[in-house]
């Protein structure tokens, strides 16, 4: 190192943010991080030599003189707590430093050569790296011994160490080049603040709210839920009937279990992002940006993104209330990568709302209950299941396999039974037994004088169906839903829909199970194709939603003469076990009884990925394939496929192709714009120029004529085009 160089970790223009402030007050701020979960003095020492690689003369020399200069500056730090540790025969404390410093950049690497080459961590370990000598001796000083921590998930307890470490060197570092963003992150209203602006909302809504069966019912489960909220910390259910307004009340619940018990945020867990919309909105009337929302599809008003307080505060959930999705939240939990886990020192000492919890997928339903429990018992986090289908989360074994379960604290109200007898608005039909074929189904539908909504179980079915109903009759207003329509098509018929039934108009809608959660329609009529009992309630709750009818509504299910999709196999299957001798499907012991069965029915495919397994191997845990594996949305048989339906894609996707567009904000407002279609399908159509690779990655529909006003994309037209009106 040249003579009379302050040894740097940044530069700025003329500004240097030396190496010694930014290690020392790095682990500084991830000391405060990790201290609520007991890990204080490990995420100090993480911290403070993170960056020793940049003591070296190599380094120096790409910061003062060339920054092209590649240099691996992790390393060095991973290394020397290794050797230090390992000398004092403390080889455990040793690897933990060195597999968070390691990654504090390229994320926590496998353990193993064998799982992933030279970037696993043995062969870190091993790597020659630039000397470091240059390092005061006041950093390189150890302790001999650092506390143990009572942990029984050691992979979470990482990860929660990794995160204090990561976010309090991205917050030192922007401390540094831009003290405005800083600032920014800073002045949120305290819960208790957030519980007055709360009550005085309830106050105001309740009074005006008009005096009906339903609303009474609305109410009484509000004041319990406030009335149970100095229940000590746990795991609850809440058991709310379809309509039963537990998006306000399970917030009631969190808000005052949180100023009662001391916890820093509510994390509010949807499964869909029309949800989450819906119920943001909802929050920000209440408590304006306190609420922070963080989803693919969520874009802010901002001109400039680096200065939007909501992008930053969804960076790390430094925010008292969260609104996120299933997938964000959970696989977070199981990440490896640094913007991913940087959030989850955060969700230590929060109330966890997850609502809708019967859409966990199975196939992660094991590993997801165990980060539950996990949470709930060393990270000081309330859970709130909440949803209208509680599913059965008790353990089981199995001669193959063993469901270790939920030990739930209890259930916010007080007789889920009696609730779910007085909010039944609707009578369900069985007509299963006999398939019926889409013709059949058509004429049905079109014989009832009144609206009425059809759900089925495929994206095909509902077009055919759709198609063979066209001719209803010049007095009804026929609409059709499904995935094949982007979300901004689809809201706008959904709105549509409301409209007509509001006016009294004769509706009947053919709609795929997306309608079955966060679409606040009511019809008088219902049809269901025959599928899970959750779905068939689900779809239920949208009809006499309100209660109006002078008798319940009619539910009747169906089967069609068609294959059963495969993914419906096991549900279904659960449901012919219990069906037999259930007298009343719509109460909580039939969801009880039906998601026992289910997930027997499922056995060891409940953990299908083995990530149980793989977080059992001790102290060589493959971070990278864990992180690769634990995917809530399975992927790779579709494609995302971007439709230009008005001026605001248009001028989105034009923004894509300009040099230096922004590339993450043009796509955010792209996603409501998007269809997923068969990989083979966006294949034989970009050969056919039907569709166009406008940038890597980024997929637009050229030819309009295929996708309808009506339906969305047709897949059967595009099969049929031929070249003339291809042209056309």
């Amino acid at each position: 190192m040249k003579r009379g160089r302050i040894p740097a970790a940044h530069l700025d223009e003329n500004r240097i943010h030396t190496l010694h402030d930014h290690l020392f007050q790095t682990a500084k701020m991830a000391k405060n991080f990790a201290q609520p979960f007991r890990s204080d003095e490990w995420a100090y020492l993480a911290a403070l030599w993170h960056d020793l690689g940049k003591y070296s003369e190599k380094f120096q020399k790409k910061i003062y003189e060339d920054p092209t200069i590649q240099v691996d500056h992790s390393t060095a730090g991973a290394q020397y707590a290794f050797h230090c540790f390992e000398k004092r025969e403390s080889p455990f404390i040793g690897l933990v430093l060195a597999w968070l410093i390691a990654g504090h950049h390229a994320g926590l690497a496998d353990y193993s050569r064998a799982e992933s080459g030279r970037s696993s961590l043995q062969e870190r370990l091993k790597k020659r790296v630039e000397s470091y000598d240059k390092a005061p001796k006041k950093i390189l000083e150890f302790p001999s011994d650092l506390p143990q921590v009572p942990i029984s998930d050691g992979p979470l307890w990482l990860r929660m160490l990794f995160s204090a470490l990561v976010d309090a060197d991205f917050l030192d570092t922007e401390r540094f080049f831009d003290e405005l963003r800083t600032k920014l992150r800073s002045g949120y209203p305290d819960i208790e603040t957030l519980l007055e602006r709360f009550s005085t909302h309830m106050q105001k809504l309740l009074a005006e709210a008009p005096d009906t069966p339903v609303n009474r019912e609305r109410r009484k489960i509000y004041e319990t839920c406030v009335s149970k909220a100095d229940a000590k910390p746990g795991i609850y259910t809440l058991c709310v009937p379809t309509g039963g307004g537990k998006t306000l009340s399970s917030m009631a619940f969190a808000l005052h279990h949180a100023k009662i018990h001391g916890k820093q945020r509510i994390i509010y867990v949807i499964p869909y992002t029309s949800i989450i919309e819906q119920n943001a909105a909802v929050y920000k009337e209440i408590f304006g940006d306190a609420v922070i929302e963080h989803h693919s599809q969520f874009d802010t008003d901002d001109t400039d993104e680096r200065y939007s307080r909501s992008k930053l505060a969804a960076e790390n959930w430094d925010a008292p209330i969260i609104v996120t999705t299933t997938v964000q939240f959970f696989e977070s939990l199981f990440a490896n990568r640094p913007s991913r886990c940087r959030k989850l020192h955060n969700i230590v000492q929060s109330v966890v709302v997850i609502d809708e919890v019967q859409t966990l997928p199975p196939h992660l339903l094991d590993p997801i209950l165990r980060k539950i429990e996990t949470l709930e018992k060393e990270y000081g986090v309330t859970f709130v299941l909440s949803t209208a289908t509680q599913p059965d989360f008790h353990g089981f074994d199995l001669p193959e396999f063993s469901l270790k379960g939920l030990p739930i604290d209890g259930e916010i109200v007080d007789d889920p039974v009696a609730l779910a007898r007085r909010f039944r608005r609707t009578e369900i039909k069985w007509h299963h037994e006999t398939p019926i074929s889409i013709g059949t189904l058509a004429q049905e539908l079109a014989s009832q004088p009144e609206s009425l909504l059809c759900v089925v179980n495929t994206r095909d079915r509902a077009r055919d169906l759709y198609e063979a109903m066209e001719n209803d009759g010049e007095n009804t207003k026929l609409h059709h839903l499904s995935a094949n329509m982007c979300g901004k098509h689809r809201f706008g018929v959904i709105e549509k829909i409301k409209k007509e039934l509001a006016e009294g108009e004769r509706v009947k809608v053919v709609s795929t199970n997306l309608i079955e959660a966060g679409v606040d329609l009511d019809f008088p009529r219902l049809y269901r194709e025959l599928a899970g009992l959750e779905s068939i309630a689900q779809a239920a709750g949208r009809c006499n939603r309100e209660g109006r009818l002078p008798r319940p509504g009619l539910a009747s299910v169906f089967t069609l003469d068609l294959p059963t999709p495969r993914y419906l196999s096991a549900p279904i299957n659960a449901l012919h076990a219990i069906l037999p001798d259930l007298d009343d499907p719509l109460t909580p012991e039939a969801f009880r009884r039906y998601f026992a069965a289910l997930y027997r029915e499922y056995g060891e495919r409940l953990d299908g990925k083995k990530i149980v397994e793989l977080e059992s191997r001790t102290m060589k845990w493959p971070f990278a394939k864990i992180a690769e594996r634990f995917r809530m949305i399975e992927d790779g048989y579709t494609q995302s496929v971007v439709i230009p339906l008005d001026e605001t894609a248009e001028k989105a996707i034009a923004l894509l192709q300009l040099p230096d567009a922004p590339y993450r904000r043009a796509l955010r407002r792209l996603q409501r714009y998007s269809v997923n279609l068969p990989k083979t399908t966006v294949v034989k159509l970009l050969e056919s120029e039907d569709l166009k690779e406008i940038v890597e990655g980024v997929i637009v529909l050229e030819n309009m004529t295929l996708y309808r006003k009506d339906i969305g994309f047709d897949e059967r037209r595009a099969g049929m085009l031929d070249a003339e009106s291809a042209i056309f």
